[in-house]
């Protein structure tokens, strides 16, 4: 086990993220990757596993690292980008703002796919 919880739950996302596409963070998905590790049920996952990371260990070390950090990483956008730790006591707060900001994302789905579509059209005619 990890002495230092925080530090091994951030890169073990980090290792999620490798395994889904390459990257080195989970951009936008870090809170479909909570819920999955708070749910207790290792399927679905809620990444393509492309390295065959996802075992029935590693799942249960992420849920472990999770409780012991007592809090989440999410990466923050601004003047210092990165990975932020959410500290446990502020973490409903932000899960409800991150599901808000997905909802409203897929409700603006097919206004963007009509408006590529409406774009296509009117160059092809260029």
């Amino acid at each position: 086990m990890a002495h230092q919880p925080r530090q091994a739950l951030l890169q073990a996302v980090g290792l999620v993220s490798s395994s889904h596409d390459s990257s080195s963070w989970p951009i936008g998905y870090e809170w479909k990757i909570l819920k999955w590790v708070e749910s207790g049920d290792s399927m679905p996952l809620p990444f393509d596993d492309r390295y065959d990371i996802a075992t029935a260990a590693f799942y249960a070390e992420l849920r472990s690292l999770r409780q012991r950090a007592q809090g989440w990483f999410y990466y923050a956008f601004g003047p210092k980008p990165g990975e932020v730790c959410i500290p446990e006591d502020q973490l409903p707060a932000r899960c409800k703002e991150q599901e808000a900001k997905g909802a409203e994302h897929q409700r603006e789905i097919p206004d963007a796919k009509q408006r590529l579509k409406s774009l296509a059209r009117s160059e092809s005619r260029s």
